[in-house]
């Protein structure tokens, strides 16, 4: 009995106390909130290209326009260096359509070249871009040790990488492959040259590189 009194009283004691606290009013500490610290700004990055643009944009260029290219049969490899240019329709920012010209030169050849390309942009993010494009081409060579005017169907394969540090206005590299094919055997038409072999042995093949400037409408 004494210990079911002692537990009455202990729950009574233990309500009162609880009542108490729940009168009490709740301190609340007024004054500036604490700082947090700076606020943080995420860097941003500059795109001058939209990567998700449609319709069709229309670019020029002007390049460097090297090539090593020849024929173990007939002269050997050549170095020759020009320059080219021309302009570049692109759709949906990703097929394009190149058409170019350009011009090159050492001690032994003069080589004119036009032709029409065929490409895509796998990568244009962050404002550097990739193209790869395949073509087709017509391409006059004059050889001064024969005092002759050959003439070439050309079918040039091409890698260029590009970024842009303005709006408008990007820097290139390109590297291809260009095979050439004998035209007109009749211009060049010695004992030499008209034999049955003549296209296997004026044909021509090499590496073609290039450094250049294109600017966006």
């Amino acid at each position: 009995m004494e210990k079911a009194f002692a537990g009455v009283i202990g729950l009574v004691l233990g309500m009162v106390a609880i009542n108490g606290w729940g009168s009490t009013p709740l301190q609340v500490n007024y004054g500036m909130p604490q700082e947090l610290g700076e606020p943080v700004s995420q860097p941003t990055i500059q795109e001058f290209r939209d990567e998700t643009s449609s319709g069709v944009q229309t670019s020029i260029f002007a390049e460097y326009y090297g090539s090593k290219i020849g024929s173990d049969k007939f002269t050997g490899d050549e170095k020759l260096n020009g320059i080219g240019a021309g302009i570049t329709f692109t759709a949906v920012s990703a097929l394009n359509t190149t058409i170019g010209m350009n011009f090159q030169k050492n001690s032994s050849f003069q080589n004119t070249e036009i032709n029409i390309k065929g490409g895509y942009k796998f990568y244009n993010y962050d404002n550097t871009y990739a193209n790869a494009s395949i073509g087709v081409g017509y391409a006059w060579i004059d050889v001064d040790d024969y005092d002759v005017r050959l003439r070439y169907i050309t079918l040039p394969v091409e890698l260029e990488v590009g970024h842009y540090f303005q709006k408008d206005l990007a820097t290139y590299v390109g590297i291809g492959y260009k095979k050439l094919y004998v035209e007109h055997l009749k211009d060049v038409c010695t004992g030499y040259f008209c034999s049955s072999t003549a296209s296997d042995i004026l044909d021509m093949d090499g590496v073609t590189y290039r450094l250049g400037l294109k600017y966006d409408f």
